[in-house]
């Protein structure tokens, strides 16, 4: 019998920022993003911020969406979620959930970068429908190549 988890898609709000860190530490260690960032991002682009919670409250993930200078450019700057609620639909719920509020603010496409090893992530937006249109070697930093990814809308 497969056990059924509940996920809640909600906007992030300020007393969430903790648990959001603890997800961002345990995901990406050392390169992770820090806490005046999100308090940043949740300043600027609320409705874009976006967490994954179970029934207990718990932060499951987050995505982080933005609009470019161009207003029809859309961006999904960083998803990540928890190891303990891997493989359970989340990001591909947030992925979906931030895909829909995009929409909304009249983006023509959505663009995004993925390190090309992350298969779990590459698998994700290739079935949401990205395609990959560049790749640059030392995007963050040398050697640290990453692909950008588009979603025409």
């Amino acid at each position: 019998m497969t056990k059924t988890i509940e996920i809640n898609v909600r906007p992030c709000v300020k007393a969430d920022l903790e648990k959001v860190m603890a997800v961002e530490r345990a995901v990406y260690g050392d390169q992770c993003y820090n806490q005046y960032f999100f308090r940043q991002v949740l300043d600027l682009y609320p409705n874009l911020f976006l967490i994954a919670t179970n029934q207990a409250g718990h932060v499951m993930g987050y995505v982080l969406g933005a609009l470019g200078e161009d207003a029809n450019k859309g961006w999904i700057l960083s998803l990540a979620v928890g190891q303990f609620y891997t493989k359970q639909g989340v990001g591909s719920l947030l992925t979906d959930q931030i895909l829909e509020v995009l929409k909304g603010k009249n983006v023509d496409e959505i663009l995004l970068t993925v390190d090309p090893e992350n298969d779990i992530a590459m698998n994700l937006y290739e079935r949401q429908g990205f395609v990959e249109i560049d790749s640059e070697g030392d995007y963050y930093q040398p050697d640290e190549k990453r692909v950008v990814l588009r979603l025409e809308l």
